[in-house]
């Protein structure tokens, strides 16, 4: 199985900001400061020019050769049967929906599997911008832990959030509510759902290919007692996932401060991660305050803090989500 994000952030969509884009370009022009150009005047950015740039540039990591991204949560969960599986409809759906309209989405014979977390804003407002949805034929089953889903998708199409109706969107659309811990398939891939804790309930998804792999989904979730007891559930749910896909969006301190506030941090996921022997943790839901560089130095300080904890267990693979990254469970899980 294969993951994509289309979109990592937290709450609300953060676009990167002109001082944010000068501060990478400062930083790339000093790194290329060493490369063998022809500067004469004749010169021409082409042929060789270019791949020496596209080299440099292929060099550097992503918060400095792009960034890790200002959309709101969507995932797409790719199996070895191809079958479309999409998690939550943040402001990332829209790209998404773009790629899809490409192939049988644009002649209106597409079907997916779109599974929620939960319907706060961050995590459905990139739907009414899902070009698929407005095409007849296209056959779109929702699936979500909350009763009355489909009122919950109708209310951000009312006149006083959006201006075209529900009733006007093309696609075929089956809204369905599942039932947690009770799995289900999705052609050749099992589906469980797992209830998080979070201000009006969300839902976590635990995803098992055909060969085993397991990706899972737990954004948004807070975890106010760390003993066992207490977070045991959580443990069981993810145990041996290839992928675990967690909410990280504070400090471990701002965790403690902003109690209720229904988010986690990295420290508390890769406590979490190497009890369930989690092989890869995906840092995810960044906050919107925080820059790209805030979110790296996050991921050193939780790969540094795994160090200490770790007593000669095996090491859990931290990872950054960011816009456009690809992870397979084959060339991560050895």
């Amino acid at each position: 199985m294969k993951v994509k994000f289309w979109g990592v952030r937290g709450s609300l969509p953060t676009p990167l900001t002109s001082p944010e884009v000068r501060k990478k370009l400062i930083s790339a022009i000093w790194k290329a400061r060493s490369l063998s150009l022809d500067n004469s005047p004749e010169a021409k950015l082409e042929g060789e020019q270019t791949d020496i740039i596209s080299a440099f540039l292929d060099s550097l990591p992503i918060e400095e050769r792009g960034t890790i991204g200002g959309n709101t949560p969507c995932v797409q969960i790719i199996p070895d049967d191809g079958e479309l599986i999409i998690v939550d409809c943040g402001s990332g759906l829209r790209a998404l929906g773009s790629q899809l309209m490409q192939d049988e989405f644009g002649l209106g014979e597409g079907k997916a599997s779109i599974f929620l977390s939960h319907t706060h804003w961050d995590h459905i407002c990139g739907l009414p911008f899902f070009t698929p949805i407005f095409i007849k034929g296209n056959r779109l089953n929702f699936y979500g832990g909350h009763d009355n889903l489909e009122d919950r998708l109708r209310s951000q199409h009312n006149p006083w959030h959006f201006p075209v109706p529900w009733n006007v969107l093309g696609a075929d659309k089956k809204c369905v509510q599942i039932s947690p811990d009770s799995p289900f398939n999705i052609g050749n891939t099992r589906v469980i759902m797992h209830e998080l804790s979070h201000p009006g309930r969300c839902f976590s998804y635990r995803f098992e290919g055909e060969d085993g792999d397991v990706i899972i989904y737990a954004s948004d979730a807070e975890y106010k007692h760390l003993q066992h007891s207490k977070v045991a559930e959580y443990i069981e749910f993810f145990q041996n996932a290839d992928i675990l896909i967690f909410d990280t969006q504070y400090t471990l301190t701002e965790a403690l401060a902003k109690e209720d506030w229904g988010h986690s941090s990295a420290m508390i996921g890769i406590e979490m991660a190497m009890e369930a022997n989690v092989r890869n943790l995906v840092m995810f839901h960044h906050e919107p305050t925080y820059d790209d560089e805030k979110i790296v130095s996050l991921c050193k300080k939780t790969d540094q803090y795994q160090q200490i904890l770790n007593n000669n267990s095996l090491k859990c693979n931290i990872h950054i989500a960011y816009e456009g990254l690809v992870l397979t469970t084959e060339n991560l899980s050895g």
